[in-house]
Order: structure tokens, then C-alpha cells, then sequence
């Protein structure tokens, strides 16, 4: 069954769905987040492709059973807009069979325009803040690591992203020439290949909370945002 595209929609905040991913992410028509996806990586780094089982969409909410065409593991993926300035994504992936894989769960792309150069705000799992900022000059090292939750500016919008399940960590995708910043699951500081038994449930949740910047610099809409590739 192949993933059905649509919009979902409340308010003031939208984000296009596509093969089973939430793309361009937006208020009031900013881009905030380019992509919101959720890989199953093999131990060569390999995407672990997923068939959809079932799926519904309705208004500001959206649901996708899916399973790997391999059979390794199923789950669900579900995103909802509580009212019209945050969205709430959910992952749960259950593994049905022993798996050795590289990283498992979401994977958030956020934008270069009206992002690149300004503040960034990084919270730790152990309760520190850290001021950094995202670089504008494309940056080889992590611009941000050991992450639970980011605060930030995307143009004339305040964006704060809380994440549970995993602690993450953020890379430049300009380095392989993607027109966004990675934010991702398990820090490639621990060891890898590492084995998923079966039974094994990984639950993960992204919290996004958005609200107009008065101060904020303006960035382009959809549709005149820069583009480039949505790596993952």
C-alpha cells in the first residue's frame, strides 16, 4: 500500500505529508522544519525500506502503520497539531525479529534560510543550557550534541523542539550539499553496529511549539524558500 500525500492542517501551522513523512512544516506559511522522518539504518548505513499498512488523515491529524518490507520490525508513526502553534510527533517501532542497525528513529531537518548564523539554544538530559548558534558557513563538526530540546528562531518565528526516547545530536548537511541542518538519534559518539533484539520497542516523541518573533528577520515562504535535496 503505497503512503498517501496530503496537507495536514490547523490553523496557522500546516506540513505536507509525503511516503509517510511530515515535509515543509510551517506557520503561517514559514518553513520551520523541512522534514520530520523516522529511518530505520542498517549497519552499513543503509535506510531500511517500510511498506504502509494503514493510514488516515484528517485535518491535524495524521497516522501510519508501517512495516519493514524485510519483515524486521513494525510501528506506527503519528503526528497531531494541538491547535494552531504546536505539533506533537510520536513514534513507536517494534522489532520482530534480532536486528543489527546504525540508528533507529526521528530524524528533524531544519532550514537554512532565516536560520543560519542566529542563536540556538541546546537543553542536555542532565538539565544544562548551552548557547551556541547554527553556523552560516558550513561547519564539519557538530554544531550541537547531547540534545533533548533546541530553542531558536526560524525568520519571524519562535521555534522550541522538545525530544524524548533518545538523546541527539545535530550536523551540518551543507557538507553533502543538502540545504539544512540535521538534528538526529544516537550520537555517533556511542558504538555502532549495535543489535536490536526482537521484542525490543523503541518509542520516541518530538514536541514542536511555535509562536511569531516580533524581533525575528524574515524568511522566505513556502514556495520561495531555497531548495535542495531532502537528505536524510
Amino acid at each position: 500500500m503505497a503512503a498517501t500525500d496530503g496537507t495536514l492542517r490547523s490553523g496557522r501551522l500546516s506540513a505536507l505529508i509525503a511516503d509517510g513523512d511530515l515535509r515543509r512544516v510551517a506557520f503561517d506559511g514559514h518553513e520551520v522544519l523541512r522534514r520530520v522522518s523516522y529511518p530505520v539504518r542498517d549497519a552499513d548505513w543503509g535506510t531500511m525500506q517500510t511498506e504502509t499498512r494503514a493510514e488516515r488523515l484528517d485535518g491535524g491529524r495524521y497516522e501510519r502503520q508501517f512495516r519493514a518490507t524485510e519483515g524486521a520490525f513494525e510501528g506506527v508513526f503519528r503526528a497531531e497539531a494541538t491547535g494552531e502553534a504546536r505539533l506533537v510527533a510520536t513514534v513507536e517501532i517494534r522489532f520482530l525479529a534480532d536486528t543489527v542497525v546504525n540508528r533507529t528513529g526521528f530524524t528533524l531537518l531544519h532550514p537554512i534560510a532565516g536560520v543560519a548564523g542566529t542563536a540556538l539554544t541546546v537543553r542536555h538530559p542532565r538539565g544544562g543550557v548551552e548557547q551556541a548558534t547554527f553556523p552560516r558557513l558550513i561547519a564539519p563538526a557538530q554544531p550541537a550534541r547531547d540534545i533533548v530540546g533546541l530553542s531558536h528562531r526560524a525568520g519571524p518565528v519562535a521555534v522550541d523542539i522538545a525530544m524524548s526516547g533518545d538523546v541527539f545530536e545535530m550536523e551540518d548537511q551543507r557538507n553533502w550539499s543538502d540545504a539544512s541542518y540535521k538534528t538526529y538519534c544516537r550520537p555517533l559518539s556511542l558504538p555502532r553496529p549495535y543489535p536490536v533484539r526482537a521484542g525490543e520497542v523503541i518509542r520516541q516523541s518530538v514536541t514542536l511549539t511555535l509562536s511569531p518573533d516580533a524581533e525575528g528577520d524574515r524568511c522566505p515562504k513556502i514556495g520561495s524558500a531555497a531548495r535542495g535535496p531532502l537528505l536524510e
